[in-house]
């Protein structure tokens, strides 16, 4: 009886009884009835079959994760943001459906969307889009059809057609013509050009380094005219080998923009190093040792009075005749002067202490200091008991309105500056070129006028000697004529001018007897450093021309083409002998010899070829023979 009783009372307790159409109220039962919805458990989240983050019910397609509320709208032909629109809100594009592909479609057959619908044209326009040599754009033939649309038949059976060009160099747009029976203003007969919004692109210009195809071969940087040169860099020390040079866009692997290093195969050794006292010249200033420790500088006493003189002097290890250790004399051709000196009333500085007749009752001569920098200007001087303001008693200063100019300050590369007041502009600043104004762009620069700079700056150049920087048709390589100027800057007027025509000459810049085709001088007598041969293949060495012996120097000494050891005629006393030594003891194996200018990377090698058992590194002609063992120890043919 109680089992009957808690038996009604659970069935008719509420929010128990399964609903025949809804799983989701959370007090029904756990165990689905068989009247139910769905199979599964009421407690399970809804399906989000794309992994979009959307569940069934809310994702308008949950096949596709680019689809669900909220998504960006794409021109796809699709509701992507579930608002039951297609494609709203995307810029729409009226196309004209283009039958027979030439562009143009017909304007009656328009349509509009964010996308070009397939066998659609952008512009309308065909009178006959069936045909394509009938569009706006035609040329007008002689076959009674009205080929460019304007409403006429064959009215130009005559007509050229014209190319737009719109930069003014002289090749016109390919896809922008007319067809006329007389030139347009603006248009061209020439309609290759492959950039026309830029002047320096067309047909055979000028390749550069800038990326671009400026002579439209379709192909970018071939041949630039505007190369670097850089230089072999072997140690990776940042500064190349002079000799060892090519050109490129961009520093190719394995070189440096910056030349002068005089031994590249130590990368301890460059002009950016440090001297050290170890017998070399590590800065490669041509110095060895110089300024480092156990080098003692040594100044010129030429008076005799133990002070020497500041400027001249020697480093050297012990001193030289003449020399002492002392640099404070202030005039070393009068043996009374010096610092120490007793100060006289004679107009000196006796003592060496910058002031004149100071303490013995004179004047003193002070320069004026107007930039502030504690250098005075020679020129602008007073002379008095003390010391008026704004003077100082130093006169070195060689620009008194600038304070970042005088005798104490460091020179700056490329500002054409003598910061330090030496006499000298830009000194010792590494990676600068001196590039000349060419005021007439004929290639030659005014050698006065001139700025250092790591960049070529616009309008300058690197060859100076223009003598008349005003007229193009006047440089050293100019051609003498006759109209009473010196045409080739070499002294002389109208020389030669009385008969025959002028010749060309090559630059023969190393002096070898052979000149360099690619850099000449038209004239009617041979210029100075010219030659008449051009056949010199690299006219920056005079180790380089047709004949000359071929080196073990990585250069194409003899102008064939190839260099080294790839060069069947490199001399023999230049190769190296050198055979496999597999054991790495000094001796090689016979049949694994060669000759060449360099041992190869990585692989062990030896300049003989006397070793009889190249595995074993204990066995060679070296060695001593070791009795009993059974083995030929120092490869005599013997075995003790």
């Amino acid at each position: 009886m109680r089992w009957l009783l808690f038996t009604l009372v659970l069935a008719g307790c509420p929010g128990t009884k399964e609903s025949a159409t809804d799983d989701s109220d959370p007090k029904e039962s756990t165990v689905d009835s068989p009247t139910d919805d769905s199979a599964a458990d009421d407690s399970a989240p809804p399906t989000d079959a794309d992994g979009d983050g959307v569940a069934a019910p809310e994702d308008c397609n949950d096949n596709d994760p680019a689809i669900k509320p909220g998504a960006e709208e794409l021109c796809d032909g699709k509701d992507n943001n579930c608002d039951t629109q297609i494609d709203e809100g995307l810029t729409q594009v009226t196309w004209y459906m283009d039958n027979d592909s030439d562009g143009y479609g017909d304007t009656a057959s328009q349509m509009t969307g964010c996308q070009p619908p397939a066998g659609s044209a952008p512009q309308g326009g065909d009178c006959d889009d069936n045909n394509a040599l009938v569009n706006p754009t035609a040329l007008e033939g002689e076959d009674g059809l009205d080929n460019n649309c304007n409403g006429q038949i064959d009215e130009l059976g005559d007509a050229s057609r014209y190319y737009f060009d719109n930069d003014g160099d002289g090749f016109g747009d390919p896809n922008a013509y007319q067809d006329a029976t007389e030139q347009p203003a603006g248009y061209i007969t020439d309609g290759t050009d492959c950039n026309d919004s830029s002047r320096d692109i067309f047909p055979g210009a000028p390749e550069l380094c800038d990326g671009v195809d400026n002579n439209c071969d379709t192909q970018v940087d071939e041949n630039p005219t505007d190369q670097t040169y850089y230089y072999l860099d072997t140690d990776g020390d940042g500064f190349g080998d002079s000799n060892q040079v090519t050109q490129a866009c961009d520093v190719p692997a394995g070189y440096a923009s910056t030349s002068g290093d005089c031994d590249d195969s130590d990368a301890t050794i460059s002009p950016g190093a440090t001297e050290l006292a170890n017998g070399y010249d590590d800065n490669c200033n041509g110095q060895v040792d110089e300024g480092t420790a156990g080098v003692v500088r040594y100044y010129l006493d030429a008076d005799g009075d133990t002070y020497g003189d500041p400027v001249t002097y020697q480093d050297a290890t012990s001193p030289p005749a003449g020399y002492v250790t002392n640099s404070g004399d202030c005039d070393d051709s009068d043996a009374t002067i010096f610092p120490g000196s007793p100060e006289v009333l004679n107009g000196s500085d006796d003592d060496c202490n910058g002031l004149i007749d100071d303490g013995v009752g004179g004047t003193n001569r002070y320069y004026q200091d107007a930039d502030g920098d504690t250098y005075g200007d020679a020129a602008v001087y007073q002379d008095a008991t003390s010391q008026p303001a704004g003077y100082v008693t130093n006169s070195t200063d060689c620009n008194d309105n600038d304070a970042s100019v005088n005798l104490g300050a460091t020179e700056i590369a490329g500002n054409q500056i003598d910061d330090n007041c030496n006499g000298q502009v830009d000194e010792g600043s590494s990676g600068t070129t001196r590039y000349y104004y060419d005021g007439d762009g004929d290639g030659w620069g005014d050698p006065s006028t001139y700025q250092d700079a790591t960049v070529q700056p616009s309008g300058y150049v690197s060859q100076s000697d223009d003598c008349d920087d005003t007229n193009a048709n006047v440089n050293p390589a100019a051609a003498e004529v006759a109209d009473s100027l010196d045409n080739n800057c070499n002294g002389q007027t109208d020389e030669g001018t009385g008969s025959g025509i002028p010749n060309t000459y090559y630059a023969d810049t190393d002096g070898d007897g052979y000149g360099d085709p690619n850099n000449t001088a038209t004239a009617f007598t041979l210029p100075a450093g010219f030659v008449t041969d051009n056949t010199d293949c690299d006219d920056r060495t005079n180790a380089a021309y047709p004949g000359a012996p071929e080196l073990c120097d990585q250069i194409d000494n003899d102008c064939d083409g190839v260099y080294d050891d790839q060069d069947s005629d490199v001399l023999a006393s230049e190769l190296l002998y050198l055979c496999y030594d597999g054991d790495s003891d000094g001796y090689g194996t016979a049949s694994m010899c060669r000759s060449g200018c360099s041992a190869p990377t990585g692989i062990p090698t030896a300049a003989n070829d006397d070793d009889c058992d190249d595995a074993n590194a204990s066995v060679n002609p070296g060695v001593t023979e070791v009795v009993g063992n059974g083995v030929d120890d120092d490869c005599d043919g013997t075995i003790r």
